[in-house]
C-alpha cells in the first residue's frame, strides 16, 4: 500500500481594513480556504511585525494580500507595507484582492507591481 504525504500549503493573509469590510472578507476567505484543506491565517498589516511578516513569509506556499481601494488606488499605509517587505529568494503564488464601493482603477495591478520588486 502506498500512502502520498502532502503538506497543507501555507496562506498567510496580509491585509488592511479602514472600515472592517476587508478584514470581513479575509476571515470569509480563511475560514473557506481552510474547509478546502489549507493552512491560512490572517494578519492585520497594522498589528503584525516586521520578523513576523519575514517569518510568515519564509513559509508561504501562497501569499494572500487584500486591501480596500481609496479614490481608485491603494491606501498609502499598505504601499508602505510593501514597499516594506523583505526580499524574497523564490517566487511565489499571489492571492490578491480587493474591496470596493464602484470602480477599482488599477488599485489590483498595482498591487502586483509592486509587490513583485521584492523578488529576488
Amino acid at each position: 500500500m502506498i500512502i502520498a504525504c502532502m503538506k497543507k500549503q501555507r496562506i498567510p493573509i496580509f491585509f488592511f481594513s479602514g472600515t472592517g469590510n476587508t478584514w470581513w472578507v479575509s476571515e470569509r476567505l480563511r475560514e473557506d480556504l481552510n474547509k478546502r484543506g489549507f493552512e491560512t491565517t490572517t494578519h492585520s498589516i497594522e498589528q503584525v511585525t516586521d520578523y513576523e511578516t519575514a517569518k510568515l513569509l519564509e513559509q508561504a506556499d501562497v501569499v494572500g494580500l487584500g486591501f480596500p481601494i481609496y479614490g481608485s488606488d491603494v491606501p498609502h499605509i499598505f504601499q508602505d507595507f510593501l514597499d516594506s517587505l523583505p526580499k524574497m529568494e523564490k517566487e511565489k503564488p499571489t492571492l490578491g484582492f480587493i474591496t470596493q464601493m464602484a470602480w477599482s482603477g488599477d488599485g489590483i495591478n498595482f498591487l502586483f507591481f509592486r509587490y513583485r520588486k521584492h523578488l529576488v
